[in-house]
């Protein structure tokens, strides 16, 4: 039963990724490293997924930094300081899992424009969701290229 609880956690994680897209674009990559055997996974996702089990997850997220062209573009999510310390000083960038959260907790925008201010206070940022965002643009395309026609 705690191992069925812990693949739906590490799927939902996925997911939400994909949903939010907290990379920003979709030609940014993602890649998440779980510890241990990937046991009963059959998810499909645009996010790679790595499950480490020669070694801990920790050893392959900087071993990854370290073999990695282009450091300065890496991003790692960890509040292990000592992930953080090790990447810092390969050139990577950290953010802690909170940060990330309401990175999250944003909707996914297609501009910068769009993405309004990250540091005002969560209650104060209102979006509508993706889904009814789609839904209410497929209603005025509806409406406004049906102008002036007769039902």
């Amino acid at each position: 039963m705690a191992t069925q609880t812990f693949e739906k956690a590490r799927e939902g994680l996925i997911k939400l990724i994909e949903l939010r897209q907290p990379q920003g674009s979709f030609r940014n990559k993602i890649t998440v490293v779980f510890d241990g055997k990937p046991g009963i996974w059959n998810v499909r996702s645009s996010v790679e997924v790595i499950f480490t089990y020669e070694k801990s997850a920790d050893e392959r997220i900087k071993d990854a930094v370290e073999q990695a062209r282009n450091k300065k573009e890496i991003v790692v999510v960890t509040n292990d300081r000592e992930i953080q310390y090790a990447v810092r000083s390969s050139g990577a960038k950290v953010l802690s899992v909170e940060d990330f959260g309401l990175k999250l907790e944003q909707p996914a925008k297609k501009t910068a424009a769009g993405r309004g201010n990250a540091k005002e206070p969560r209650e104060a940022r209102k979006y509508i969701p993706t889904v009814t965002e789609f839904k209410i643009n497929e209603e005025m395309k509806k409406v406004w290229l049906n102008k002036g026609k007769k039902t």
